[in-house]
């Protein structure tokens, strides 16, 4: 993977990310407030709207919410999933980042001992000029005298 595409995939799951985001951040007001009424039920007492009945748009519960709040989950949940595969995307990403550079670390230091072999078996395949045969070492030793006769022992006297 060069550079440029790993560049290229980056800023796509950046962008990605930020779209995710803002809608997520748009969405989770309206699901809080439709996840506690949808708990809560109904108030016993609605209020009546402000200005006169316009149809329940004024009240904090009307009777369409439920569909509305069904719809956003069905779109988190939908988010939800994009996000999940996405983090398998980074995960997975990170992991073959992390095995190609210890591949090239481990590589790089294989390299470097084959090639230190290498240049000392040429060097000593190389030929080189016969050295010179060395002359033999004499040592003359010098002939020693012959001792003096040793006298036989006198004989005891009886």
């Amino acid at each position: 993977m060069s550079d440029a595409t790993s560049g290229t995939d980056f800023r796509k799951f950046l962008s990605k990310l930020t779209e995710f985001e803002m809608k997520a951040e748009a969405i989770e007001p309206t699901i809080k407030f439709g996840t506690a009424s949808a708990t809560q039920g109904p108030p016993a007492d609605p209020p009546s709207p402000p200005g006169g009945d316009d149809g329940g748009a004024g009240q904090p519960y009307d009777g369409g919410m439920e569909a509305r709040v069904t719809i956003l989950e069905a779109k988190l949940d939908h988010i939800e999933k994009e996000v999940s595969a996405t983090k398998w995307w980074v995960a997975g990403s990170t992991i073959t980042i992390v095995l190609t550079m210890i591949a090239a670390v481990l590589g790089t230091g294989v390299a470097i001992q084959q090639m230190t072999v290498a240049t000392f078996q040429a060097a000593g395949a190389q030929a080189s000029p016969p050295q010179p045969a060395q002359p033999p070492i004499i040592i003359n030793v010098p002939s020693s005298q012959p001792a003096p006769a040793v006298a036989p022992p006198a004989a005891p006297a009886k």
